[in-house]
Order: C-alpha cells, then structure tokens, then sequence
C-alpha cells in the first residue's frame, strides 16, 4: 500500500506533520499541498494539540514544489487557483493558534523554506541547507516567503537571497536569523522533542493570545497593539491558568496548565 505523502503522529499534546515524499526529496504536488492545507485546517479544531511541529522524511525537509510536476498545455488557464492552493496551505499553518516548530533537517529550499518560515520557530540540524531557490527557475518567491523572509532577516539580506537564489548553510542561517537554533543532526529529533514538550506544558490560552499580539504587531501602531493586549491580557487573567500559574510560583513548583 502506497504511503500518504503527508503523515501525522500525536502525543502529549504535540502534534507531528511529516511531509512524507522520501523518493522526491519531499518536494510537493498540489495535491500534496492540498492534504497540508486540510491537516493544519484539521488541527485547529483539536483541542488537545497544544504545540505542532513539521519536518520531513528522511533525508530532507523538503525541496519545494516537485518539478516533475508541469502544466499540460490545457491546464495554462488554471495556473493561477493552483498557485493559491499553495499559498493557502502556508495560510493554514501561519494561523495555527498554538506554538509551530520547523524540525529543518537537509534541504529546505524554494517553497520547502516558505513552509519552514511560517513556522514560528525553526530548529536546524547542522547539515541543513536552505534557499530561496525560486529564482533559479524564473520564478518569484511565494508561499509567503515575500512576507515572512524580510520580517525574519531584513529587507537587504532577503533581496540578496532571493537575488543570488544561493544556499545558506546551518552557522550562517543562524547567524543572519533564518533559524532559531542549530543542533547536531544526530540530535535534531531528541531536541524538537524538548522544545515541544517544554511549549505543551505551557499556557495555552496565554499563548493564543500572544502568539496573536506579536505576528500582528508589524502591521498595527502602537495603539492597536494596547488593545489586542488589553483584550487578551483580560482574557488571560480570566483563566485557571492564571490562578494555577500564579500558586505554582508562590509555591516553587511546576505548574499544570489545562487551558481553562
């Protein structure tokens, strides 16, 4: 029996997505996407997913949209709503209301990087290699590279890897920003794993509202931004968590948040 090219574990509260095309490098399809889309979708209705992390299988994270997928000469009038399929696959992820983990192992490149940037964190392995390879091609970025790399670099370092289309190793992806940590390859999984388990005994509403305040504060001024905090902080302070959080502390021990 065939595999599916995108597969999913869940357990204590973490949930894994693995994009699951080993034999193409974890390149996608449309189709593939469309399963990515309607998985993230899935997700934000299960209350007890507290954290989400996306990797690939085996030796790659994924190298972006698979190029033996082309058009056929019919299809040319159709290319625009199969572009938005992509793009709504990184919507999905982007809006996940809990914690998102990149596990960047091998190559993240083209849209395989879009992917790992609208996670709000990204973990890499020591031989990761990443790029914005579109132009390469002929094409432009998308999946939201456009949005997320100059917010997560800067404006002049995306312009140049998008200019050069050039692969970043894991050191320098660290050091411009691209990744939040760097660990041996060996140890990748062991390290996710942590970071997942330390974020799902985490506040969960507390996060909500934050993960909320902070990826919309670039687009709002500062007014804006008092009263997303003001609705959330009250929202927050309304919660069991709260009252746990704060007699865990007054009593030295670790919390139990159930995100009530």
């Amino acid at each position: 029996m065939e595999e599916k090219p995108i597969m999913t574990r869940k357990k204590d509260g973490i949930k894994t997505i693995i994009i699951n095309r080993e034999t193409r490098m974890n390149a996608v399809t449309p189709e593939t996407v469309k399963m990515l889309q309607a998985i993230a979708d899935e997700t934000k209705q299960e209350n007890d997913v507290r954290v989400v992390v996306i990797t690939g299988a085996g030796k790659a994270f994924s190298t972006g949209a698979d190029l033996k997928w082309t058009p056929e000469a019919d299809e040319l009038q159709h290319m625009e709503n199969r572009v938005w399929l992509f793009e709504h696959a990184i919507q999905a992820i982007y809006t996940l209301p809990v914690p998102t983990i990149a596990a960047v192992h091998g190559h993240a490149v083209g849209y395989g990087l879009s992917i790992a940037l609208a996670c709000d964190l990204r973990i890499a392995s020591d031989d990761a290699k990443m790029g914005m390879l579109f132009t390469k091609i002929g094409l432009m970025p998308d999946g939201g590279a456009s949005y997320f790399l100059p917010k997560i670099v800067g404006m002049s370092k995306a312009l140049e890897l998008t200019y050069t289309a050039d692969l970043v190793d894991a050191p320098e992806a660290l050091r411009i920003g691209l990744v939040n940590r760097v660990v041996p390859a060996g140890s990748l999984e062991h390290e996710v794993e942590l970071l997942a388990k330390k974020l799902a005994q985490g506040p969960p509403v507390a996060y909500r509202f934050a993960k909320q305040a902070l990826l919309g504060a670039h687009e709002l001024d500062l007014g804006q931004i008092f009263e997303k905090e003001v609705l959330g902080q009250t929202r927050c302070l309304m919660t069991a968590d709260f009252m746990e959080g704060v007699s865990a502390f007054l009593q030295k021990r670790t919390p139990e948040y159930k995100g009530e």
